[in-house]
């Protein structure tokens, strides 16, 4: 029985083996929405670990020391080969430049405190509190131009590929359009979505991020910084339309227009 635990209060990452399924939460991409929402089409599946045989792996086992948000590849590292390459993976993201904004206002008004460990366990989940701290303390010292080029930025693209350029997660979701590509990937996979229902929590009050990006130097860095992410985003969209056209047609020929 392979078991990865943790210790935070709240967990996104979910399997469900009815299903099939294992969402990858990507932060800051209404990770909490979506395991709410995952959780109600099945109850049972997991939201804290991942079952597997009979082997146990901790959180600690994991590169990172945490399950929550846990990338693809640290989760493909310690299951079994065939177990993971059967799996339906499904991940979301955010435009970075979006992303990168409401991280800055998430740290300043540090929620996450209410949420973060019940107790640490291990020197690298010390460490990671002392980064989440730090972090905190710069947005709430630090104008968001300065700070954004000395956040540890958590790209979408290191959880969606491997360290060698391959895509681990083939099913993506945009957060902008969270309810419409997740139904479309949902049909896709063929999951009954009846009790499919997308909630909104850990929203940030500020102004459309693009106000933050007017400064063009500025704005050109950042966007060099996050070229992946926002390829990365392009190619989702491409998918996700793609999703919609195949959706159509088959609505189409179930109702005898083709």
């Amino acid at each position: 029985m392979v078991k990865l635990e943790l210790n935070y209060k709240f967990t996104y990452m979910i399997y469900s083996k009815k299903n099939n399924l294992l969402y990858i939460a990507v932060p800051k991409t209404g990770t909490t929405s979506v395991e709410r929402a995952l959780l109600k089409i099945d109850p049972e599946a997991e939201n804290h670990s991942l079952t597997v045989g009979d082997r146990m792996f901790k959180g600690r086992d994991l590169e990172k020391g945490i399950l929550s948000h846990a990338r693809a590849k640290e989760i493909k590292k310690v299951v079994p080969e065939d177990f993971f390459n059967n799996l339906n993976i499904l991940g979301t993201i955010r435009d970075p430049k979006s992303k990168l904004v409401s991280a800055y206002f998430f740290s300043k008004k540090g929620k996450l405190i209410k949420s973060k460990y019940i107790k640490i366990s291990s020197f690298r989940l010390l460490i990671n509190e002392v980064r989440f701290i730090a972090g905190m303390l710069m947005a709430r010292l630090l104008p968001f131009q300065i700070w954004a080029f000395l956040y540890p930025y958590r790209s979408n693209y290191d959880y969606i590929f491997d360290d060698k350029g391959n895509r681990l997660v083939p099913f993506v979701a945009r957060t902008e359009y969270l309810e419409s590509d997740l139904k479309l990937i949902f049909s896709k996979l063929d999951i009954d979505i009846s009790k499919f229902e997308l909630g909104i929590s850990n929203t940030s009050n500020h102004q459309h991020y693009l106000k933050y990006y007017e400064n063009k130097l500025f704005n050109k860095l950042i966007s060099k910084r996050m070229k992946k992410d926002n390829d990365l985003y392009k190619t989702v969209g491409v998918e996700i339309n793609k999703l919609g056209d195949e959706f159509s047609i088959a609505v189409k020929k179930n109702n005898g227009f083709v």
